[in-house]
């Protein structure tokens, strides 16, 4: 398999878990699921698309595939996810500007607290940290 699409095939699976990374993480907080369980569900949903982006690899060079390439194929999947995702929340930081960011992020303050985050004055401390670093 060529450079090329072996890159195009590590930017899709990192789109894909990217994607549905963010879509679980609006999604299911606001039907009731604790942060840590959605934590868990995309570490669950990194691994598959792992899978799926190692199976493809394979399917499509017809060869054997040594733990070295999946393991690189993980691990630029992750990367390229993890990429993808910080430039989303850069643009979208800079789009709603810093005010309304905080005031986003306090809508979660009740939530972190009851989770064990801290108290709410730490919450608060914490919020207001990163959404202005």
């Amino acid at each position: 398999m060529e450079k090329k699409e072996r890159s195009l095939l590590v930017l899709k699976y990192g789109a894909y878990t990217c994607g549905i990374a963010l879509l679980f993480s609006f999604l299911l907080p606001s039907l009731g699921v604790s942060m840590g369980m959605v934590q868990n569900i995309i570490i669950i949903i990194l691994g598959a698309e792992m899978f799926f982006c190692a199976n493809e690899y394979k399917q499509r060079t017809q060869e054997p595939l040594l733990y070295k390439d999946a393991f690189a194929l993980g691990w630029q999947v992750s990367f390229m996810a993890g990429l993808i995702n910080s430039i989303i929340i850069f643009i979208a930081v800079k789009v709603m500007g810093e005010a309304e960011m905080l005031n986003a992020l306090m809508k979660y303050k009740p939530m972190l607290v009851k989770e064990g985050a801290g108290d709410e004055k730490t919450v608060e401390i914490l919020l207001k940290t990163i959404s202005n670093p």
